[in-house]
């Protein structure tokens, strides 16, 4: 009798064992595997093949827009449909993060969240050289928080604020400000000497994030004249335009630029819904205000 409960007590302490190991895998697994679970089979084929070429298409008619000879009100026009349909093929694991619900009498809605792909952040981590820069916190810490606690060195700024030096584990902050050009008298930066000032110019930048009220409109397209994105593989930001103005059209250039000459591409598009419902008084027929995530392709793993 002896015996056998010390048999059946061994049979249970093993299977204990063994559901506990894949317990622990599972979790591994889930936390680390960014592929998607689809068979090799022939309808995977045909998933990739489509994807692909609708990808392909989108390209090759952005390639085709002459910035030169189009009116600025067809410009704009097109720039809102191209964001808001992103690319298909360049990431297969995008994550919200962060932001906060905004109440107002016209309703709840989200503000302030961040999209990321987490298929390079994931490897950038397990490499332990994840490295964020971020762009405008006002009184809301919550992306931040969270890249610190999976791991990256976050770098924030905002010059309209007062905050410790030092945030987490990780998170430095500094009251200064970017534009497209450095005035150290209003303490705002260039997006080149922001990064040589912390020894970062040859560093990868595995999440570039910047939410600056408009500014973007003439920073972006000067830091990518100076060659400060070089390295960045993510760039997530807000996109605030003038309802028909020039400003789409500008940043449709800028975008269509990134696109075709650092291999960028967009994966995310969110309409700031505070905005659009609260604020914008539809003198325009598109959003004006909308969250973007721009990704640096790896081309050795996209089919175009």
């Amino acid at each position: 009798m002896k015996k056998r409960m010390h048999s059946n007590l061994k049979i249970c302490l093993g299977c204990f064992v063994i559901v506990i190991a894949l317990l622990l895998l599972t979790k591994y697994t889930s936390l680390h595997t960014v592929e998607i679970p689809f068979p090799a089979g022939p309808s995977h084929v045909a998933y990739e093949e489509t994807l692909c070429k609708l990808d392909e298409s989108r390209l090759n008619a952005l390639k085709q827009v002459d910035f030169e000879t189009e009116p600025v009100i067809k410009l704009e026009e097109m720039f809102h449909k191209f964001v808001a349909n992103p690319f298909n093929t360049a990431c297969n694991v995008v994550k919200r993060l962060g932001g906060k619900h905004m109440s107002k009498k016209c309703g709840s809605y989200p503000d302030g969240q961040k999209y990321v792909c987490m298929d390079d952040l994931l490897l950038d981590l397990d490499e332990g050289n994840c490295l964020v820069y971020s762009f405008g916190i006002l009184d809301d810490w919550s992306f931040e928080d969270i890249m610190d606690s999976f791991g990256c060195t976050v770098f924030a700024f905002d010059p309209s604020v007062d905050f410790p030096e030092r945030r987490g584990n990780r998170i430095t902050f500094e009251k200064i400000g970017v534009s497209a050009v450095t005035d150290e008298a209003k303490k705002m930066y260039s997006l080149s000497d922001i990064l040589k000032r912390n020894g970062h110019t040859h560093s990868k930048i595995s999440y570039l994030k910047f939410d600056i009220e408009g500014h973007e409109k003439t920073g972006l397209p000067a830091w990518f004249a100076s060659g400060a994105l070089e390295n960045v593989q993510q760039l997530g930001f807000e996109f605030h335009l003038n309802a028909g103005s020039k400003d789409a059209a500008a940043m449709f250039k800028t975008v269509r630029d990134l696109t075709l000459n650092e291999d960028y591409r967009l994966i995310v598009y969110d309409v700031n819904g505070v905005y659009a419902k609260c604020y914008d008084k539809r003198t325009s027929p598109y959003f004006n205000l909308a969250e973007v995530v721009l990704k640096k392709i790896n081309k050795d793993k996209i089919c175009h």
